[in-house]
């Protein structure tokens, strides 16, 4: 009799540690944001663009207005993948749509942040998200003069 009795409760032990309550399940706010991994895959197109130069002697200032990328730069907005893969793809096209460059790496999220690695180098955004566009905040070597001390401020919509 003891036997059973031990076999008893240690079976309902079992079935009421492996079972949850109803009033604890977790249940999923349809209205909260996708993490940001999940938000940033797909298809992204350039829409504005700042970007401060630091420069031993001075600063200067690259702007580029909502409207105006094909203007300033003569190349369509650049389109950046982001695939489930970790990897993403950056096309830059000619006025007339022909690509004439692509730029491919891995990207992650770090807390609040995105990673790319392309070519050996490591850039990291800051990136705001509102509805289907991201402003892209971090510091970059936009001149090329191998110091990461450009800052870098674009928006990007979602396609």
């Amino acid at each position: 009799m003891k036997y059973s009795i031990r076999y008893f409760l240690f079976s309902m032990t079992l079935i009421l540690s492996c079972s949850t309550p109803k009033e604890k399940e977790e249940k999923v706010d349809a209205s909260e944001p996708l993490p940001l991994q999940q938000t940033l895959l797909g298809e992204w197109r350039n829409l504005t663009l700042e970007v401060t130069i630091s420069d031993a002697d001075s600063d200067s200032y690259l702007h580029v207005p909502e409207g105006k990328w094909e203007e300033v730069f003569q190349v369509k907005p650049v389109r950046t993948t982001f695939n489930s893969d970790s990897t993403y793809t950056s096309e830059y096209r000619s006025l007339e749509d022909s690509v004439i460059m692509v730029n491919t790496g891995i990207w992650y999220i770090e807390d609040d942040s995105l990673v790319y690695i392309n070519r050996g180098q490591k850039f990291k955004y800051q990136v705001l998200l509102e509805d289907d566009e991201a402003i892209f905040k971090g510091y970059v070597d936009w001149d090329g003069d191998g110091e990461v001390d450009d800052f870098y401020n674009g928006k990007q919509k979602k396609q």
